[in-house]
């Protein structure tokens, strides 16, 4: 594909899980060439692995499984740390973005490992995480996605799976500690289930983390172009075991063009059976874990009922925790979404003084033209109390304050 960087936008979900292969398989489902992502495993792994495909069922869903075949097992089996499987990939002649990425990717991998075992980063010897397979894993997948044109890539929150896992280093809980490791130092959103397995393996965390750079969220504004399901090994019941990727053309936007705008969501729900003196401490609660902004409206709901329609303004990165959120905070049932983009004026701060009492302001300009000096309003509400004045005229005096010492024409002295 001839696709230039940053002309693709990707969506990684991975709520039911995310294994090496499952990404591997999405990828080739929604196009990536089979034979090119081959010529690079065989070249980093001198030939012993083989990489095919075939359409299987997950559930109710038709999904791509990719087939990694050992040629020579004996092979595989041989514990590597970090500085094999680096001169591996180095050698390999890989392209360039393709290799620095799977160096930086078992890096990851071999530092969560050292963390949850206490060892130093070069004493770590991979097991399952060492052999050819998901060292094809690996390389395959960012092949795939070198193939696919490098899009830019936003990654839902992972489902890591429940219950308990067997290893080499013996039955372990899900998520297994690598696992943890690994999404605790991307930032990652998680949760547990649908399935009772190890939904997510260290080699899937590892890539998405590496792929989406921090961008976790729904699904991104975009024009979507393609849809693929990667299919994990197990066929469980409880349901399809799948990983997707949707490619699309990403939508323009002021926050695309303009540095002084940014891309955002905007939760809501309606309420009418919350005690509306729980109301400020959603808004409260919700400003203390990250939204930009909230706010709550009076709406009228069917048969007549009166109630509340919040409003939380947040980053996409931000908004699967929020929703969360909403749902412990209030009593709603369903919380809808949608992008949105604002530009915010260059903003600071000065201080003036009132008859003695220091009262911030703050400025906001556009392209160094001042258009707002708002005082903060707690600070006239003590200045008020303390000179025994009505907050009214206190405020007046600080805006005139500030805009005399701006030099602003507005002011008349």
């Amino acid at each position: 594909m001839n696709n230039q960087p940053g002309s693709v936008e990707a969506w990684i979900d991975a709520r039911i899980g995310v294994a090496g292969d499952m990404l591997l398989g999405a990828c080739l489902a929604v196009g990536a060439d089979l034979a090119s992502v081959q010529r690079s495993v065989e070249s980093a792994t001198g030939g012993t692995v083989s990489i095919g495909s075939r359409e299987e069922r997950r559930g109710s869903l038709a999904a791509t499984r990719a087939l990694v075949t050992q040629l020579d097992p004996l092979a595989s089996a041989r514990h590597r740390n970090l500085a094999d499987i680096t001169s591996l990939i180095r050698a390999a002649g890989l392209a360039a973005p393709v290799e620095e990425s799977a160096v930086a990717v078992f890096t990851s991998i071999a530092a969560a490992e050292a963390q949850c075992h206490g060892s130093r980063i070069d004493e770590v010897h991979f097991h399952e995480v060492g052999g050819w397979d998901t060292i094809a894993d690996v390389v395959g997948v960012l092949a795939a996605w070198h193939d696919l044109g490098w899009p830019a890539a936003t990654a839902s929150a992972i489902g890591v799976g429940a219950g308990v896992v067997a290893t080499e280093h013996g039955a372990l809980s899900v998520p297994a500690p690598a696992v943890a490791e690994l999404l605790i130092r991307a930032g990652a959103p998680t949760m547990a289930g649908p399935l009772r397995l190890e939904a997510a393996t260290p080699t899937g965390a590892a890539l998405v983390a590496h792929l989406c750079e921090g961008r976790w969220g729904e699904q991104p504004a975009m024009t979507a172009t393609r849809s693929g399901y990667g299919a994990g090994s197990a066929d469980p019941t409880e349901a399809a075991n799948v990983t997707r990727l949707i490619l699309g053309t990403p939508l323009p936007s002021a926050a695309g063009t303009d540095p002084a705008c940014e891309e955002l969501v905007e939760l809501t729900c309606n309420v009418d059976d919350l005690d509306p003196r729980a109301w400020p401490s959603v808004v409260e609660a919700a400003l203390a874990q990250g939204a930009l902004d909230c706010w709550h409206v009076g709406v009228t709901m069917k048969h007549g009922r009166p109630a509340r329609q919040v409003f939380v303004l947040c980053r996409p990165e931000d908004a699967t925790r929020l929703r969360q959120l909403l749902f412990t905070h209030t009593t709603t049932l369903g919380v809808r979404w949608r992008s949105t983009s604002r530009q915010v004026l260059d903003r600071r701060f000065v201080e003036v003084v009132v008859q003695g009492q220091p009262i911030a302001v703050k400025i906001g300009e556009s392209d160094g033209v001042r258009t707002v000096a708002q005082p903060e309003w707690r600070d006239v509400e003590r200045a008020a109390r303390v000179l025994g004045q009505p907050a009214r005229v206190v405020l007046a005096y600080a805006q005139a304050a500030a805009l005399k010492a701006s030099g602003d024409p507005r002011h008349s002295p």
